[in-house]
């Protein structure tokens, strides 16, 4: 045991490149779990704990994942409705698509391994004859980072933050640096190291094909927000860790960037200033019944939706500077307005004729601001003054 132990010791100071211990290995197996645990722990640079052990990790079907998923289905049909509306009548959806259903065939058919907050365990999904190796192995690392994340309570801020815009910017930072030492991992199994990657090169590609799967998605909103914090959290991480090494990475926990937009400007680079529109009025006979921001990502994915080139998503997306997003209900309808400020008026204009302006109000105001208004009832449009703001 002690001898044991001693290598363990030994091995985790300087686990893979000194011990040569971690290789890619088949992750439904204990072994092969515990070795990348090991592995996750040295790569981010975490003091030696004896006691420290890998979460609980379980292997499931992907039919058993996708009945666990169909379980955990929202039952608040409520507060639902008002925004799966708000998000069809912005075009982000299509009226026909059921929102959870579409989320839970991409979930299925493209998540290798997840770790659960709730249940503090990492479960691996096996998709039998597309089963691969190398892939499983970086995605098992992954997850694993996440787990050592949530033993420092580095997890528990993300469920504080309101908007959609910031969320996404604390999950970039969450999750690229998951993208960052799970690479790191498979790296070091390969026998190479930091320097023998082109990162830019890396993460360019990466983003590509990203922004490829939100033009192509039925729902690119979620797709946005969900997977283009991948390659631009990763960035920004590997950009901190190339400066300082973890303590740079870790820093980021200290103190999250408050928007994409940083996210989306760099490491190292100074962020254009920003502030959020106005709130729109509520109208007579309504209650105000969502109130959020999309970010960045709102601008790049309803571009995704009209036709436009990912080049000329990117290029408006990065010219967002605030918007705000206001849901109105009553007994019979639901109106979505959203005001989006850009950092010029040519580009508040180069956004109006590049998006639909069927069934809509829409407009530029003062201040650089596009103003989007639709309803289930466009009569309505016409007879409230979406411009005004409380």
């Amino acid at each position: 045991m002690s001898s044991h132990l001693a290598k363990i010791i030994f091995c985790t100071v300087g686990f893979i490149s000194a011990c040569g211990e971690v290789s890619v290995c088949d992750i439904r197996q204990k072994d092969c779990q515990n070795k990348t645990f090991y592995a996750v722990l040295a790569e981010r640079d975490e003091p030696w704990d004896a006691w420290s052990q890998p979460p609980s990790i379980r292997v499931i079907s992907t039919t058993e994942y996708e009945n666990e998923l169909l379980a955990q289905q929202t039952t608040d049909a409520n507060t639902a409705n008002h925004w799966d509306t708000a998000l069809k009548l912005l075009g982000f959806v299509k009226p026909e698509v059921d929102l959870d259903s579409a989320t839970i065939e991409t979930q299925v058919s493209s998540i290798i391994a997840y770790y659960s907050l709730k249940n503090k365990n990492v479960t691996i999904i096996d998709h039998g004859d597309t089963y691969n190796e190398y892939q499983a192995f970086i995605s098992l690392a992954h997850e694993l980072v996440h787990a050592i994340q949530d033993r420092y309570r580095e997890l528990e801020i993300i469920n504080t933050e309101k908007t959609a815009d910031a969320l996404f910017a604390r999950r970039s930072i969450i999750e690229g640096e998951a993208v960052l030492y799970s690479n790191l991992v498979g790296l070091h199994a390969k026998k190479q190291s930091f320097n023998d990657v082109d990162w830019n090169e890396y993460y360019s590609q990466m983003l590509s094909k990203a922004q490829s799967l939100v033009f192509e998605s039925i729902h690119p909103l979620y797709f946005a927000l969900y997977n283009l914090c991948y390659p631009l959290g990763g960035r920004f991480i590997t950009d901190a860790y190339g400066f300082g090494g973890p303590p740079a990475t870790k820093q980021l926990f200290t103190k999250f960037p408050s928007s994409a937009l940083a996210i989306m400007s760099g490491y190292h680079a100074d962020v254009p200033i920003y502030t959020m529109p106005c709130q729109a009025t509520t109208p007579n006979d309504y209650t105000q019944k969502g109130l959020d921001e999309f970010g960045p990502m709102g601008v790049f994915a309803i571009l995704a939706i009209e036709n436009n080139s990912i080049e000329q998503a990117d290029e408006l997306s990065r010219q967002w500077r605030g918007d705000r997003v206001s849901v109105f209900r009553n007994d019979d309808n639901v109106i979505v307005v959203w005001r989006i400020r850009f950092s010029s008026s040519a580009m508040a204009s180069t956004f109006i004729s590049r998006i639909n302006t069927a069934s809509a109000f829409l407009t530029e105001s003062e201040n650089n601001e596009v103003i989007i208004a639709r309803a289930t009832d466009i009569n309505i449009l016409y007879n409230w003054n979406a411009i005004a703001c409380e």
